[in-house]
């Protein structure tokens, strides 16, 4: 009787014990397979950073740039002037809204804090006052904005170059 319950006790615990080897084995093939793929993401999310972040850039600098002519023109040439800078706006918000996804939450906040200089400035050209200082104080405040977007930026990119962190590890 001894032997026979020693016998039930060893096969109840041997199943168990296999059961819980193939749920480890199934564990561990999930995380090799994650372990796998996190690289690639990682590095396919990289690339396409490092691509999109230069271009943006490059689209929110434009702006202003076109913006400053407007504290030296003539009303002859308003019309022609405000649509290269509605152009620009527009491309940038295109180019923005297709490639949110990829932009870091700090990046994101600091270009819709550029948009909004931006949009304000934009909106004064319709009141139609001229008011060359003012203009000038107000690309000022943009271009400003957008140093701070810059250096945000850098410090992303120069994360995945491996570069020294603020945080120790």
């Amino acid at each position: 009787m001894k032997y026979l319950i020693q016998k039930k006790i060893d096969s109840y615990f041997n199943t168990k014990l296999e059961d819980h080897k193939k749920e480890l084995a199934v564990m561990t093939e999930k995380a090799k397979y994650d372990i796998s793929r996190k690289p690639f993401d990682f590095e396919a999310y990289a690339i396409k950073k490092h691509t999109i972040y230069p271009e943006l850039y490059q689209l929110v600098f434009e702006v202003p740039r076109k913006m400053s002519v407007f504290s030296y023109l003539k009303e002859v040439t308003f019309s022609e002037r405000i649509k290269e800078v509605e152009d620009a706006m527009d491309n940038l918000l295109d180019y923005f809204n297709k490639n949110e996804l990829f932009l870091s939450k700090d990046v994101v906040s600091t270009y819709w804090v550029t948009w909004d200089l931006i949009m304000n400035l934009h909106g004064y050209f319709y009141i139609g006052e001229e008011n060359r200082s003012f203009v000038l104080e107000e690309v000022s405040k943009i271009r400003k904005e957008i140093e701070i977007l810059k250096e945000v930026m850098y410090e992303e990119l120069s994360y995945s170059h491996f570069e020294e962190t603020k945080e120790k590890v």
